[in-house]
Protein backbone atom coordinates (compact mmCIF):
# COMPACT_ATOMS: atom_id res chain seq x y z
CA UNK A 1 0.00 0.00 0.00
CA UNK A 2 2.87 2.25 1.02
CA UNK A 3 3.89 2.00 -2.88
CA UNK A 4 1.02 2.83 -4.23
CA UNK A 5 0.54 5.97 -1.93
CA UNK A 6 4.40 6.79 -2.68
CA UNK A 7 3.47 6.79 -6.65
CA UNK A 8 0.38 8.73 -6.62
CA UNK A 9 2.25 10.96 -4.70
CA UNK A 10 5.04 11.84 -6.81
CA UNK A 11 3.10 11.99 -9.81
CA UNK A 12 0.96 14.28 -7.84
CA UNK A 13 4.04 16.55 -7.47
CA UNK A 14 4.89 15.48 -11.31
CA UNK A 15 1.97 17.27 -12.62
CA UNK A 16 2.18 20.06 -10.92
CA UNK A 17 5.94 20.64 -11.88
CA UNK A 18 4.66 20.46 -14.99
CA UNK A 19 1.71 22.71 -14.95
CA UNK A 20 3.93 25.30 -13.11
CA UNK A 21 4.37 28.58 -15.40
CA UNK A 22 7.62 28.33 -17.10
CA UNK A 23 10.45 30.52 -16.12
CA UNK A 24 8.62 31.83 -12.99
CA UNK A 25 11.56 32.21 -11.06
CA UNK A 26 12.70 34.10 -14.13
CA UNK A 27 9.90 36.23 -14.16
CA UNK A 28 10.24 37.60 -10.69
CA UNK A 29 13.78 37.90 -10.43
CA UNK A 30 13.55 40.69 -13.53
CA UNK A 31 10.79 42.48 -11.68
CA UNK A 32 13.15 42.93 -9.47
CA UNK A 33 15.86 44.40 -11.73
CA UNK A 34 13.67 46.33 -13.08
CA UNK A 35 12.50 47.92 -9.72
CA UNK A 36 16.04 48.38 -8.67
CA UNK A 37 17.08 49.83 -11.85
CA UNK A 38 13.83 52.04 -11.78
CA UNK A 39 15.07 53.35 -8.51
CA UNK A 40 18.72 54.41 -9.67
CA UNK A 41 20.21 50.68 -8.15
CA UNK A 42 22.36 48.50 -10.43
CA UNK A 43 22.16 50.35 -13.63
CA UNK A 44 24.86 49.86 -16.12
CA UNK A 45 26.40 52.58 -18.78
CA UNK A 46 24.10 50.43 -20.99
CA UNK A 47 20.76 52.13 -19.45
CA UNK A 48 22.03 55.62 -19.66
CA UNK A 49 21.10 57.57 -22.81
CA UNK A 50 23.73 57.79 -25.48
CA UNK A 51 24.53 61.12 -25.09
CA UNK A 52 25.51 60.45 -21.18
CA UNK A 53 27.91 57.36 -22.14
CA UNK A 54 29.98 59.44 -24.58
CA UNK A 55 31.90 62.81 -24.32
CA UNK A 56 30.81 63.79 -27.67
CA UNK A 57 29.03 62.90 -31.12
CA UNK A 58 32.45 62.38 -32.70
CA UNK A 59 33.25 59.80 -29.75
CA UNK A 60 30.03 57.41 -30.39
CA UNK A 61 30.15 57.90 -34.13
CA UNK A 62 33.93 56.45 -33.89
CA UNK A 63 32.70 53.88 -31.33
CA UNK A 64 29.73 52.49 -33.85
CA UNK A 65 32.52 52.60 -36.42
CA UNK A 66 35.17 50.41 -34.20
CA UNK A 67 32.17 48.04 -32.56
CA UNK A 68 29.48 48.02 -34.88
CA UNK A 69 31.31 48.05 -38.65
CA UNK A 70 33.39 44.39 -38.32
CA UNK A 71 29.82 42.64 -37.28
CA UNK A 72 27.77 44.18 -40.52
CA UNK A 73 25.82 46.14 -37.49
CA UNK A 74 24.38 49.92 -38.70
CA UNK A 75 27.31 52.81 -37.96
CA UNK A 76 27.48 56.31 -39.83
CA UNK A 77 30.77 57.24 -42.44
CA UNK A 78 31.29 60.66 -43.04
CA UNK A 79 30.95 61.02 -46.70
CA UNK A 80 31.87 65.00 -46.36
CA UNK A 81 32.24 67.49 -43.75
CA UNK A 82 29.23 67.30 -41.40
CA UNK A 83 27.46 64.56 -43.84
CA UNK A 84 27.10 61.39 -43.34
CA UNK A 85 25.87 57.84 -44.55
CA UNK A 86 24.29 55.26 -42.42
CA UNK A 87 26.39 51.98 -43.32
CA UNK A 88 24.57 48.87 -42.61
CA UNK A 89 25.89 46.14 -44.39
CA UNK A 90 23.78 43.56 -45.78
CA UNK A 91 21.54 44.70 -43.06
CA UNK A 92 18.00 45.87 -44.98
CA UNK A 93 15.99 48.11 -43.06
CA UNK A 94 12.36 47.09 -43.77
CA UNK A 95 10.67 49.59 -41.32
CA UNK A 96 8.57 52.23 -42.81
CA UNK A 97 9.74 55.51 -43.08
CA UNK A 98 13.33 54.24 -42.35
CA UNK A 99 14.22 54.31 -46.00
CA UNK A 100 16.51 57.59 -44.85
CA UNK A 101 20.12 56.99 -45.15
CA UNK A 102 22.18 60.45 -45.75
CA UNK A 103 22.40 62.49 -41.91
CA UNK A 104 23.27 66.09 -41.42
CA UNK A 105 25.63 66.27 -38.45
CA UNK A 106 23.10 68.67 -36.77
CA UNK A 107 20.23 65.43 -37.18
CA UNK A 108 22.39 63.07 -35.66
CA UNK A 109 23.15 64.76 -32.43
CA UNK A 110 19.08 66.14 -32.25
CA UNK A 111 18.53 61.94 -32.97
CA UNK A 112 21.49 61.19 -30.00
CA UNK A 113 20.82 63.41 -27.63
CA UNK A 114 24.15 65.91 -28.08
CA UNK A 115 23.69 69.70 -28.05
CA UNK A 116 26.38 72.42 -29.08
Amino acid sequence: MSKRIAKIASGMLLTAACSAAPGGATRAEDQRSKSAAAKGKHMTSQDQPIHQRFASLDAYLLDLERTQGPIDRPWYKEVSPGVYHLQTGNLRLDTPGEDKRIFTRRELELKFGFSK
